[in-house]
């Protein structure tokens, strides 16, 4: 009787501290969220929205050890639980454990054949083992689900680079550009993909569209100097360099240094 009484105190305790746990959270102060949550599980260590909701901001700040316990955890207390199979596939992946990341991502596919996340993040599981051509597969299965998110086309691309298809890559990595409307991660992931093959004249274009949307930014005249600098335009790309100081990015004298 007394333990049964305790435990329901307990349990109103931890209700509380999970509560400003989320509250935590909604200010974007993770680390304080994370605190509260076990301080939570301190009060009753099986309250389960606190090893959830903790196992899932470990995942964000990528502590996979942390995370696979608490929802291990999680799912022995309650097999039932919801993206379970799904999230510490995730961990398992991030662990490098891949076979039983990629098994338990198939689990969730079962369940929620509909999701597009469980097929992208197996695709992106087998693109860093060397399995492109399965790769493939998830994404485009991922992308029929969710037709017009920019970053699927960027994953695409990649996988499709990794199969030497370059001119199917371009084209993938257009489209995300042409969905995500205004420059940004996708244009970035183009011109990284056209330094890579060795397209600097088209790589240092897409660099001027990225200054021109974002003018201040001095890392871009970084990238951009020394994608010139690689061509032998010395002047242009001190110039850039310099435009990086301006903006406040110190290691530009460095470059400046060594381009004199």
């Amino acid at each position: 009787m007394l333990k049964t009484i305790k435990t329901f105190f307990s349990k109103i305790d931890a209700n509380h501290q999970f509560k400003l746990g989320v509250e935590e959270y909604r200010k974007g102060r993770l680390d304080n969220a994370i605190e509260m949550f076990s301080r939570a599980l301190e009060k009753y260590d099986e309250h389960i929205p606190s090893l959830h909701s903790r196992g899932s901001l470990y995942i964000d700040i990528v502590r996979w050890d942390k995370a696979i316990l608490d929802l291990e955890k999680v799912k022995t207390l309650d097999p039932k639980a919801e993206n379970m199979d799904f999230l510490l596939g995730i961990c398992n992946c991030g662990l490098g454990k891949y076979d039983k990341g990629i098994s338990l991502l198939e689990e969730q596919i079962k369940m929620t054949p509909k999701r597009p996340e469980p097929y992208w993040n197996k695709a992106i599981a087998y693109m860093q083992i060397g399995e492109n051509e399965k790769a493939l597969i998830d994404i485009d299965i991922a992308i029929d689900i969710l037709r017009r998110d920019y970053k699927l086309y960027c994953i695409k691309a990649e996988i499709l680079e990794n199969l030497n298809k370059k001119q199917e890559a371009e084209k993938s990595f257009d489209r995300a550009i042409e969905l995500e409307e205004i420059p940004g991660t996708s244009l970035m992931h183009k011109i990284d993909y056209l330094k890579r093959n060795n397209k600097i004249k088209d790589a240092i274009e897409g660099m001027d569209k990225m200054i021109e949307q974002y003018p201040y930014d001095g890392h871009l005249f970084i990238k951009r100097g020394e994608l010139k600098q690689s061509q032998g335009d010395y002047k242009s790309a001190k110039e850039d360099f310099n435009s990086a100081l301006k903006n406040g990015v110190t290691e530009a004298k460095e470059k400046l240094k060594n381009i004199a």
